[in-house]
């Protein structure tokens, strides 16, 4: 079986919110909500990333960013942003969306996500992986 059908399987089993997949196996997973999942993968082992499939809840620009820099190889999930599809398509990074929305909106859906507003400023993914982890550093003061 192919690494992103494993990823896509153990997914849909409603245990974890990211599931990563190299080689045949499943080498992170997470139950963590929104991008705090792959940004924890990332910072702390960037090479699990390197030409894995992943699996995510939701992916918009930041998550994607996160999978560019990481050359991940391809990804699956429920709901994909616009923003995140165009980083996707610029990377070669093969995707599956189940539905394709213009953003990500926060949680009451008041408004867009915080993290999705972040990297709305800039294209470059080192720039945005930045901005995300030091929204999320802030957040833990």
């Amino acid at each position: 079986m192919s690494d992103i059908k494993i990823a896509i399987e153990e997914y849909k089993k409603g245990e974890h919110s990211l599931v990563v997949v190299k080689d045949g196996k499943i080498v992170a997973t997470s139950k963590d909500k929104g991008v705090r999942g792959i940004l924890n993968v990332y910072t702390s082992n960037p090479q699990v990333l390197e030409g894995a499939s992943v699996a995510d809840k939701l992916m918009g620009r930041a998550v994607t960013m996160i999978c560019e820099l990481g050359k991940v190889k391809s990804i699956y999930t429920p709901l994909l942003s616009q923003g995140g599809e165009k980083i996707l398509q610029r990377a070669g990074i093969k995707y599956q969306a189940e539905r394709l929305v213009p953003a990500i909106r926060n949680r009451d859906n008041t408004d867009l996500c915080p993290i999705e507003k972040l990297t709305t400023g800039t294209e470059d993914s080192e720039e945005g992986v930045k901005r995300i982890h030091q929204f999320i550093i802030n957040l833990a003061k």
